[in-house]
């Protein structure tokens, strides 16, 4: 037990930012599937047991400060392309113009994947060096992902409404946007 509560914790913390991005983009009615799910939790757990594996080499090169304000830019950036976006390229009807309403494509699939990878190699490698269980962090960052990930994109399609539909875009953009800020201190 004493092995597998440093995994728990280091996974709750490493994937607590996947609630806030995937509800962005549920506030925009885009589901996130199953499968897309899936793809995401293990591609950032593999990318997660990646740095912790390398963390001891990588530290010499890519601090976990260093990893941090890249995953944060990353969010930062997103964030204020998506706002750019919703100001500059709206409908009559005050909607961005977006062709993935209503289901995750391949490119967001894959921001989504990067930004999230980025953001966690510096956990990993901090990881790394206190001794943390890979086994454990891999299980448990893949169960946790996929979980925060489900919750995020269910709260985001479940508070639109009349109000919040008119403004789901700009609200889900400075949602991305915060979270940036707020990793970044």
């Amino acid at each position: 037990m004493i092995n597998i509560l440093p995994a728990i914790l280091f996974s709750l913390s490493a994937n607590i930012d996947n609630i806030p991005l995937s509800m962005s983009y549920g506030m925009r009615k885009i589901h996130i599937t199953f499968i897309q799910k899936l793809i995401i939790a293990i591609f950032t757990s593999i990318i997660t047991i990646i740095s912790m594996k390398c963390g001891t080499y990588l530290i010499y090169f890519l601090t976990s400060k260093i990893a941090n304000f890249l995953g944060a830019s990353i969010l930062i950036a997103i964030g204020l392309i998506d706002t750019i976006k919703y100001f500059f390229l709206k409908k009559d009807n005050g909607q961005v113009i977006d062709n993935t309403l209503g289901k995750l494509n391949t490119k967001n699939l894959i921001k989504i994947i990067f930004t999230l990878s980025i953001n966690n190699i510096g956990t990993g490698i901090a990881a790394s060096i206190t001794g943390i269980n890979i086994i454990f962090t891999f299980t448990f960052t893949s169960i946790f992902s996929f979980l925060f990930i489900h919750i995020g994109n269910t709260i985001g399609k479940s508070i639109i409404n009349s109000i919040l539909l008119k403004y789901s875009d700009i609200i889900a953009s400075l949602l991305i946007l915060f979270l940036g800020i707020f990793q970044m201190f």
